[in-house]
């Protein structure tokens, strides 16, 4: 499946990113949650990365 790159900006409050929790896709592998922890660090963003419940059964 090819994902469209289309750029989608939402204005949001800083609080908001202080409360920020990202799931994982059930596919997703390790060099992807790195992806995800690099951009968070980049962007000074502090948020609790979790695992899908469904990681593993699919």
């Amino acid at each position: 499946m090819e994902l469209s790159r289309t750029a989608l900006y939402i204005p949001l409050k800083q609080e908001v990113l202080e409360h920020l929790e990202i799931t994982m896709g059930p596919r997703t592998t390790d060099e992807d949650r790195k992806k995800v922890e690099k951009i968070l660090n980049d962007c000074n963003i502090k948020a609790e990365i979790k695992d899908s419940a469904l990681k593993g059964d699919l």
